[in-house]
């Protein structure tokens, strides 16, 4: 009995397994194969991570900075400029011992920096700065500046310094910053600004924008400083054996915006890149490096404006410099990079706790007096330089940028015994470091 109803069962099981004809099986409507067990549901999705606090953004003091460094390629000194009356000469600034600042003390060197000797020394003429924040909303903002060349002197400031700590560096303390508090809080209306004639640069460079400052008794629009550098620089231009007009740049920085007008023709480079070790960067200059100065009026405004300064600033740098920058004859230009304008002048900010700083630098080198027909005799002078004639020593160092690229040129004969070619590096190294 038991026999006949288990294969009444096994029947009934085949017989609806060949009504479904072989197909598997489905459960709750799904179909799944035949033998495994039933997927597992879906998981249920994810809620969305939430998205990342933004981070507070840092207030910046933004600055802003163009000059112009002048020398004459002859050695000559170059005439004395009419300063404004309100400006103050470095000498009207007491040397004192330093302050001690938080954060960033500064430390007095151990030596003054050497007056400058004849001929003259490369002037950076006209550095001007202007200043910028976020915290449009704090009533208060001061910080203190520091200028500082490592190798010269400042000779101009304004609004007036605190002190000098030598003669190489001078300190700004408690700069503050001018908004529509300002009076309440120094107690008193804000003092006018100095009255420049309408179109001197001093008054032209108010329009460059950027905040106001008030500092010791005195409101600007922006604050100036003026120096001389006993560096030597880093270019040297030259008529090669062959003919050719090359430029060397012996600078540990590349330059830009490279502009030379001699001999009639106006030469436009825009990049030489840095000396490699002890060898100079140099290019031969050739027709495509013509250019028309009058068919690029606006080009001084371009350049600035893309090296970092405002649309305003820029155009305050091309009213002042564009005349005498652009196709003026025996004329030799270069911009210096953010990095070289640092080795070349310090900008130390002591800020308020918890504010960063942004600093945009745009510095130009103009030569003037350039006449590459006294060449020859420089020449032959670094070649009696060498064997120790020290006649023609004197000759080269009196002749400034002109005789300086002089003794680089026969420093790079590698013809030359050991003991020539120290004799033009002894040259050289006193030119460096007067």
């Amino acid at each position: 009995m038991r026999t006949h109803i288990a294969i009444g069962v096994f029947a009934l099981v085949v017989a609806l397994l060949g009504a479904f004809g072989g197909a598997a099986p489905r459960l709750f409507g799904q179909k799944f194969p035949a033998g495994n067990s039933p997927p597992e549901p879906a998981p249920a999705p994810k809620p969305a991570p939430a998205p990342e606090p933004e981070q507070p953004r840092i207030p910046a003091l933004r600055v802003y900075e163009w000059g112009v460094s002048t020398i004459h390629w002859d050695g000559t000194a170059e005439p004395e400029e009419t300063m404004p009356a309100a400006f103050y000469p470095a000498d009207r600034i007491a040397i004192e011992p330093p302050v001690a600042r938080p954060e960033k003390p500064v430390v007095k060197p151990d030596e003054p920096a050497p007056q400058p000797p004849k001929p003259g020394p490369i002037k950076p003429r006209k550095p001007v700065l202007y200043f910028e924040h976020d915290l449009v909303q704090q009533k208060r903002i001061q910080f203190d500046l520091d200028i500082r060349f490592p190798n010269g002197r400042v000779t101009w400031v304004y609004p007036k310094a605190n002190r000098r700590l030598d003669a190489a560096t001078v300190q700004w303390d408690n700069i503050e910053l001018v908004n529509a508090e300002t009076p309440k809080l120094i107690g008193k209306p804000l003092p006018g600004l100095a009255m420049f004639p309408g179109e001197h640069w001093a008054a032209i460079s108010r329009r460059g924008g950027g905040a106001g400052l008030y500092v010791n008794g005195e409101h600007e629009q922006y604050l100036f400083y003026e120096g001389e550098q006993f560096d030597l620089p880093e270019l040297d231009v030259f008529s090669a054996a062959d003919g050719t007009l090359r430029i060397q740049n012996h600078g540990a920085h590349p330059v830009f915006d490279v502009r030379l007008a001699v001999h009639g023709r106006h030469y436009f480079v825009a990049t030489i890149a840095a000396s490699s070790g002890e060898r100079p960067s140099e290019i031969t200059l050739t027709e495509a490096h013509l250019a028309n100065p009058a068919g690029n009026p606006g080009a001084l405004a371009a350049e600035t404006r893309g090296a970092g300064l405002t649309a305003p600033q820029a155009e305050v740098f091309d009213n002042v410099w564009r005349s005498t920058m652009i196709g003026a004859p025996g004329t030799f230009s270069w911009r210096r990079s953010a990095r070289a304008l640092d080795d070349m002048a310090e900008i130390k900010l002591t800020l308020p706790v918890g504010m960063a700083s942004e600093v945009k630098r745009v510095g130009y080198v103009l030569v003037k007096q350039l006449d590459l027909g006294k060449q020859p005799a420089l020449d032959a002078s670094a070649a009696k330089a060498a064997t120790g004639d020290t006649e023609a020593v004197k000759v080269l160092k009196q002749a400034g940028m002109a005789g300086a690229g002089a003794l680089r040129r026969k420093l790079q004969d590698e013809t030359l015994p050991l003991a020539q070619r120290l004799a033009l590096a002894k040259a050289l190294a006193e030119m460096r470091t007067r």
